[in-house]
């Protein structure tokens, strides 16, 4: 697991490898629970780096550094395949270059499709965006007697100070008793009730406390499920607006990898609830002017700035075209009339990803197939008008006087 005061170093070395030709290869691979059953990440990665292999036989690059491509492929391929090796988060990403010794494997709290590419340099906006837009969580693991709590961040989790276990009193229970709560068993188990909202009531106050220390995005409650909805109801208002939702977790001997892996496992359901949310915002948006949807019109919003959050079905493909000289991508040759020569792009969704992070937009990958049939190839929502766009673009006319 990647640590906090070791993320920054990293992301600085990987920033200064910049190769002469395109020997840098980029994974991103998805191993959120979907992804996981029946090993279907396998089929997934094993799909894309065929397809790279193929799309490397036309690359205009020496024949040394070709073969150092495919023995690179070869060793992503093989770390993938063995299961010990995954570290358990949703996610994680990798980076190799035979000519700079570069093999680094990284976890992440999320990646949004999985992905395998070949440039100059590592492509790091998913990366970084991962590690800042996801920010942080207080993770709660706890029971009727154990409380523990985690500071979960997109890389690692790491356990803050707990709450001692809670200890009952021993010995026979007797009605007459000074403390009891009277004869029959109604009272008694009111008393054992009790005991439980003490303990709710004191972990409430602890993650309220922790919350005040630092800026988190989220609360997790993780444990059995009766005693998890029963903290539920102790947390004040603010902590509660907070909640990202509940999961079993025993908290006796829960790790940090587990509660980690836990905690953006419920990430992700919140982020798949709120697609319909922008499905329907896109939708309104175009009537507006601040909604796009079709594959032309989006790369145009994303080249402008104008895209606030993009939205791609799951399982979208597509190639197309960049821009030399503006960088900016599109479907068709014709479109680079004036900004440079045209270089092919065969995984053109996964560029637009890219450079979607790259430019500060949140991206949401729509995995509901209803859901992704009412995006037609891309879309997305906008921070500024099309017409305000386009004005942007025109030059300004000088004024004419009347005569």
């Amino acid at each position: 697991m990647v640590t906090r005061s070791r993320f920054a170093p990293l992301v600085d070395r990987l920033r200064a490898v910049v190769t002469r030709d395109p020997s840098v290869v980029s994974c991103y691979l998805r191993l959120d629970e979907p992804a996981r059953r029946d090993r279907r990440y396998l089929l997934d990665i094993k799909s894309r780096v065929r397809d790279l292999s193929a799309e490397t036989t036309g690359l205009h690059v020496p024949r040394a550094v070709r073969l150092e491509l495919e023995a690179d492929l070869a060793r992503l391929l093989e770390w993938v395949e063995r299961p010990d090796a995954l570290p358990h988060a949703p996610g994680v990403a990798l980076f190799l270059c035979a000519a700079r010794d570069l093999f680094e494997v990284i976890p992440l709290g999320r990646v949004h499709r999985t992905r395998v590419d070949i440039d100059r340099r590592p492509l790091l906006h998913e990366l970084i965006g991962a590690r800042e837009a996801l920010g942080r969580y207080i993770a709660v693991v706890a029971d009727r007697a154990h409380a523990r709590f985690f500071d979960v961040v997109a890389t690692d989790a790491s356990e803050l100070p707990g709450l001692p276990a809670l200890t009952h009193r021993g010995g026979k229970f007797g009605y007459d008793r000074g403390d009891a709560p009277g004869r029959g068993e109604r009272p008694y188990h009111h008393r054992i009730d009790e005991v439980a909202h003490r303990f709710y009531e004191r972990i409430a106050a602890e993650v309220t406390r922790i919350d005040a220390r630092a800026s988190y995005q989220g609360v997790a409650l993780l444990g059995p499920a009766e005693h998890t909805a029963g903290l539920r109801a102790f947390l004040p208002r603010p902590l509660a607006d907070k909640l990202v939702g509940e999961a079993p977790l025993n908290p006796t001997c829960a790790t940090e990898d587990q509660v980690h892996s836990a905690v953006w496992t419920l990430q992700a359901g919140l982020e798949h609830r709120s697609a319909l949310t922008l499905v329907q915002a896109m939708e309104e948006g175009i009537g507006t002017g601040y909604g796009v949807n079709g594959a032309r019109e989006t790369l145009r919003a994303l080249a402008d700035g104008q895209l606030r959050v993009l939205l791609v079905p799951a399982g979208q493909r597509g190639a197309g075209f960049r821009c030399s000289a503006s960088g900016r991508l599109v479907l068709a040759k014709s479109e680079c009339r004036g900004e440079g020569s045209a270089e092919p792009v065969p995984n053109l969704v996964d560029w637009a990803i890219d450079a979607a992070l790259g430019r500060g937009a949140e991206v949401v990958v729509v995995g509901d197939p209803e859901l992704g049939r009412r995006i037609d190839g891309l879309g997305g929502t906008l921070r500024f008008t099309l017409q305000s766009a386009a004005a942007r673009r025109r030059p300004s006319s000088a004024a004419v006087p009347v005569q």
